[in-house]
């Protein structure tokens, strides 16, 4: 949407222009959750309350109030014995409704102008375009309800959204009534505009309507049912009227994904992704029929299943006559450029087993050593601990469990309460045969800590570097690209806390040269170690470990790690990656479990240069710390795996109870919006993630600028704490209030076994220190 204020019209933009800022400014990928649905009525799209007022600060925008409607259909609507109706914020009885009557046609994807009364008799401000109806109701700037009606009798309720003519409905600043929440509050110089919908994403979150923002030229068509979620602050307006452009005038989309793909008999192998195209579903063998639901991302796509033309969303039934039947799922861009195919492997057993036991057993937190054949376990836990995660999985997939009387899918994080005292879990296995039943039993001690006493600490984050095109930054933040507001914060905060260790994750300059310019990069890595170089003075040793941007160069479009930028990583880190005499004076013992040939080689995991202090490990005490450079030259997006397994192995067989690995990428992104980011590839993240479950490790990453704490798979963390300075990821606090927050985690290590971790951190506007997430492992 552009903005007006003299002006009755706006030049309409071509079609390559929209194509050019859609593809700029909105996110390509697919969404994992939906958010809202576009529209499907005309809808109240900017509400203005300021007309010629003036404060001790500023004047008003436009003489008049206005209300401007959007309709998102494609047919034109008439408007003939409609109204626009208007009350106070707090009115309860519902009799002070003012109306305004509205005449002619909306048209579709076009605007409807209502021009109010001023709430000044001396007019100032800019005029309005030419208005499509007029009234006198005088909006208030800051708070109050705005009803759109099919019928021009006047409302006598609070909340109009019980009236059955009422088309949509506003309440906004401190209004008793509203669409799930109210809005914020306007101004005189400000106005409230209903988001856009995203033509590459109509389920995902709504587009900024703002001038030179994504949703500038796509109307005003997103409706999550909540006022508070679906309007945004305009500075200066935009009132448009049934003349101007219609909006948007969208290109047709390129995306060939599934976004969900489910089957009714057994799971899918591996767990459904859209970037996963090669999955199978094993069931049992009397199993003759199965049914696939396949949604497609774009709703416009078009699909085919073995050739056949399929409706998005619909069931695909699969008669079984053989023991593997496969199924292809094809889907066609709108736009027809792009085709993904998605293949489903159907295997049958081949024969009914008796088989009633289970292959794993664990629980988190606790520590439960699971053999085959036993099927009674004692596992102490601590007294505060007030539930565990449990995840139980089959010998043969065709069997069933049923955990204290429910049915349970193996393999998932089944969360289990538990009682004062002892608790006593049941596992009930009955085998394919539906004879053969086994029992395995546990038994939850909550008792107190054997031990208080602290072995070891350390504190971790990742993130710093700034951008002073996305944030606020001074002059000398700028220049080093830098956020130390918030960055030098975080570093003083760690230093109250005497951690022994601080580990780095990745992205602590902004790097990204087009040519590996070793001197651009120099100068930021100082910049950086000045930062941190205090915590080395109060007892602290820094562990760095490289991000994207410190080994890839940005070449236009393309992200490209460069053994340049690996050696100069190492000229600039490669003095505390390892100083074993630096590490003696703060620590205080010798440094084990470091050998500095340890570090991937050429000719595995893909690599092609020297990883030397780009990929290393370390112990500290009864811990094991593995670093991994998650963006090797001529490997970019890929963890060293067979290293990282080898490299774990040997640890374990050293005596180690606990395993930290600290990467930049994440394994698995944290979805807040539609957007997915790009972390490790899929194929190597579950290589990657097995690694992690197979040794119990705790996985503490970056990259996404957010804090996210999860169990991807049930079985391990992964602690994402990449927000130590740069950019936030998400626009707004809307999916959790922490996704703005700088966040970072203090971990400790106790005698008895036991691991807490805090996340901490504290919001946008430098607020308090809080606790953000706390939580043990054993």
């Amino acid at each position: 949407m552009m903005f007006m204020k003299k002006v009755t019209q706006k030049i309409a933009a071509p079609l390559s222009l929209f194509v050019a800022l859609i593809t700029l400014a909105i996110p390509l990928t697919a969404p994992k959750n939906a958010f809202a649905a576009p529209a499907n009525h005309v809808v109240i799209a900017e509400i203005y309350g300021g007309g010629s007022q003036v404060s001790a600060s500023n004047t008003a925008s436009y003489k008049y109030n206005y209300a401007k409607l959007y309709n998102p259909t494609d047919a034109s609507v008439t408007l003939d014995g409609w109204s626009l109706q208007y009350n106070k914020a707090n009115s309860i009885d519902g009799g002070e409704w003012e109306s305004t009557d509205l005449a002619g046609t909306i048209p579709a994807h076009g605007f409807y102008l209502i021009q109010e009364g001023a709430n000044d008799p001396d007019l100032k401000g800019a005029d309005l375009p030419t208005p499509d109806a007029a009234g006198t109701i005088q909006f208030s700037n800051k708070d109050g309800k705005v009803a759109l009606l099919n019928t021009t009798s006047k409302l006598n309720i609070q909340n109009p959204s019980l009236d059955a003519d009422v088309v949509d409905f506003v309440g906004y600043g401190n209004a008793n009534a509203y669409k799930g929440s109210a809005t914020v509050q306007p101004s005189i110089i400000k106005s409230l505009e209903r988001k856009a919908v995203n033509p590459l994403d109509p389920d995902g979150p709504g587009l900024d309507p703002n001038k030179g923002q994504a949703g500038e030229l796509f109307g005003n068509g997103y409706d999550s049912g909540n006022n508070g979620n679906d309007f945004v602050i305009v500075k200066g307006g935009n009132p448009q009227n049934s003349q101007s452009p219609m909006e948007p005038i969208a290109s047709a989309t390129n995306n060939a994904n599934l976004k969900d793909l489910r089957a009714d008999e057994g799971s899918l192998s591996p767990k459904f992704a859209p970037e996963t195209t090669s999955y199978t579903i094993a069931v049992p063998v009397q199993t003759n029929l199965v049914h696939l639901t396949a949604t497609a991302s774009d709703p416009h796509a078009t699909m085919t299943v073995d050739g056949n033309t399929y409706d998005s969303g619909n069931l695909i039934s699969v008669p079984l006559n053989h023991d593997v039947t496969d199924i292809t799922i094809q889907v066609n861009s709108q736009d027809t450029t792009e085709t993904k195919t998605y293949t489903v492997a159907i295997k049958r057993a081949a024969i009914v087993t008796d088989d009633a036991s289970l292959s794993s057993l664990s629980i988190n937190p606790g520590s439960l050593n699971f053999l085959p054949d036993t099927t009674s376990y004692v596992v102490n836990v601590p007294s505060h601990v007030t539930s565990i995660n449990l995840i139980a999985e089959l010998s043969d997939p065709f069997a069933a469990i049923i955990i204290n009387g429910e049915k349970y899918d193996s393999g998932t994080a089944k969360p289990i309460g538990l009682n004062n005292g002892d608790h006593k879990i049941a596992i009930d296995v009955t085998a394919q045969d539906h004879k053969t039943q086994k029992t395995y039993e546990i038994t939850i001690h909550r008792v107190d800590p054997v031990s208080d006493n602290l072995l070891l600490s350390f504190s971790t984050v990742g993130d710093s570097r700034g951008d002073s095109a996305k944030q606020d930054l001074s002059k000398q933040d700028a220049h080093w690209q830098q956020n130390t507001k918030a960055f030098s914060r975080i570093i003083r905060e760690v230093q109250a806390v005497k951690p022994n260790l601080f580990l780095f994750n990745g992205d602590m300059i902004m790097g990204y040269t087009p040519d590996s310019n070793a001197d651009v990069l120099t100068e930021q890595y100082s910049f950086w170690r000045g930062l941190v170089a205090k915590l080395y003075e109060t007892g602290t040793y820094v562990v760095p470990v490289p991000g994207n941007h410190e080994t890839q160069d940005k070449r236009g479009s393309q992200k490209i790690a460069t053994e340049a930028n690996e050696n100069t990583w190492r000229s600039n880190m490669g003095d505390v990656i390892m100083d074993t005499t630096r590490w003696k004076d703060i620590i205080g013992s010798d440094l084990l479990g470091w050998d500095p040939s340890n570090y991937p080689k050429k000719g595995i995991d893909s690599i092609t240069t020297n990883q030397k202090q780009l990929s290393y490990s370390f112990d500290l005490k009864d811990s094991h710390f593995a670093i991994i450079n998650t963006d090797a030259a001529g490997n970019d997006s890929h963890a060293p795996v067979e290293w990282l397994k080898k490299d774990l192995a040997n640890a374990k067989a050293r005596g180690i109870n606990h395993i930290f690995v600290f990467g930049h990428k994440f394994a698995y992104p944290y979805v807040y919006d539609n957007s997915i980011p790009d972390g490790l590839d899929p194929a190597n993240r579950d290589l990657f993630w097995q690694v992690i479950e197979d040794y119990q490790a705790t996985y503490f990453c970056g990259h996404e600028h957010i804090f996210n704490v999860d169990l991807p798979q049930g079985k391990a963390y992964q602690v994402m704490v990449g927000s130590g300075g740069s950019p936030f990821d998400a626009s707004n606090t809307s999916h959790s209030p922490t996704d703005r927050t700088y966040a970072w985690a203090n971990v400790k290590v106790y005698e008895d076994g036991r691991v807490h971790i805090d996340c901490v951190g504290f919001d946008e506007n430098y607020g308090e220190t809080k606790v953000l997430q706390s939580f043990d492992l054993y």
